[in-house]
C-alpha cells in the first residue's frame, strides 16, 4: 500500500492496476481541496463510495448529493468534478476501472519541481497521457 497527497487530495491505494492485473484501482481519497476541474476519463469508469464528509458530484448535467453512504457511478466519457461543503473533507473510497490512472497522481508528485511546478498546459498535457481530459464548463 502506498499513499500520496496531489491535486488537492491524499490517496491511500488499495489497490493499484498492476496488483489487479489491470483490472481496477481502489483508493480511499481524502479531498480536502478546491474542485478538481471539469474532466473526462475517455477509458475508466469511476466510482466513489463516501465514507465521511459532505458535498456533491457533478456528472454531465445531474449533480449528486454526498454524504456518508453515497454512492456515484461516473461512466466513461462523462463530464464530472466533485466539490466540498464546508471545511471538513470527504473521505471516499475511489474505484476506477480499468486500473492504471492512479499512475496520473504519482506522475504528478514526481513533477520535477513539485506539483507547484507543474503548469495548466503541463498538467492537462500529463492527463492526456491517461486518457484524461480537463472540458469547458
Amino acid at each position: 500500500m502506498d499513499e500520496i497527497t496531489v491535486l488537492g487530495s491524499t490517496y491511500r491505494f488499495l489497490a493499484r492496476g498492476r496488483d489487479t492485473g489491470g483490472a481496477y484501482s481502489l483508493a480511499e481519497e481524502t479531498f480536502f481541496g478546491d474542485p478538481p476541474p471539469l474532466h473526462v476519463h475517455d477509458r475508466e469508469e469511476e466510482s466513489f463510495f463516501v465514507l465521511a464528509g459532505e458535498g456533491r458530484a457533478v456528472v454531465g448535467d445531474r449533480a449528486h448529493t454526498l454524504e456518508p453512504g453515497a454512492f456515484v457511478r461516473v461512466p466513461a466519457g462523462a463530464p464530472h468534478t466533485l466539490v466540498r461543503s464546508g471545511d471538513q473533507p470527504l473521505r471516499m473510497l475511489t474505484l476506477l476501472a480499468p486500473g492504471g490512472f492512479e499512475e496520473f497522481f504519482h506522475a504528478v508528485a514526481a513533477w520535477p519541481g513539485g506539483e507547484e511546478a507543474l503548469e495548466d498546459d503541463a498538467l492537462a498535457a500529463l492527463a492526456a497521457r491517461y486518457h484524461c481530459r480537463f472540458v469547458e464548463e
